[in-house]
């Protein structure tokens, strides 16, 4: 029985080698359609995001198309339409990484495969001047600083804290929202 099971380990591993060769060679085509990493607490959006600030959003500057040519991203795609909306973003203080007093911000919004257009399941109307902490990643190639994971922002009014983009749709259970201000930043400034 132990030589059938190392025998069935080489074979599999062997098998994975000569595709990986194999495909290589390939010019390999990604499309991703709302597939994001989830975090399940505050803990594990600290540890994910390059960058932690906190400021406030100003109104869209305009769209971007987020889908990529499949060969040359530096290229929109032809053939997908992701929409990203663009808002600046008033730097008031930084948790973790360094950025401008200014950054943008792309949020997604809508994507359109196949001629249907839909909204993406974590977008969130933003409150334009309103105190929001962001965890984030940057795009240096584009100069602008994106959500790598769900949920990315949360909305600070009145020293509470409501966690945004998380909906009925989400399998993160919000136990963010109703907090303490200070109890945030006790996790995110450890």
């Amino acid at each position: 029985m132990k030589k059938i099971c190392n025998c069935l380990i080489i074979i599999l591993v062997a098998v994975g080698i000569i595709c990986g060769i194999v495909s290589a060679g390939n010019k390999t085509r990604h499309v991703v359609i709302n597939d994001y990493a989830a975090c399940t607490d505050l803990k594990q959006m600290h540890e994910r995001a390059q960058f932690i600030v906190e400021g406030y959003f100003m109104p869209s500057t305009g769209t971007w198309n987020m889908a990529r040519d499949d060969f040359d991203t530096s290229k929109e795609s032809q053939k997908y339409y992701t929409e990203g909306l663009l808002y600046p973003f008033n730097v008031e203080s930084v948790f973790k990484g360094s950025v401008p007093d200014t950054i943008t911000i792309i949020q997604r919004h809508t994507d359109n495969y196949s001629g249907k257009t839909t909204v993406d399941d974590n977008y969130f109307d933003i409150d334009f001047y309103k105190k929001y902490i962001v965890f984030l990643y940057y795009n240096e190639e584009f100069d602008h600083y994106y959500a790598g994971f769900v949920p990315w922002a949360i909305k600070v009014e009145n020293e509470v804290v409501y966690l945004e983009g998380v909906n009925e749709k989400s399998i993160i259970e919000d136990t963010i929202t109703g907090n303490n201000y200070q109890a945030v930043l006790n996790v995110i400034c450890p």
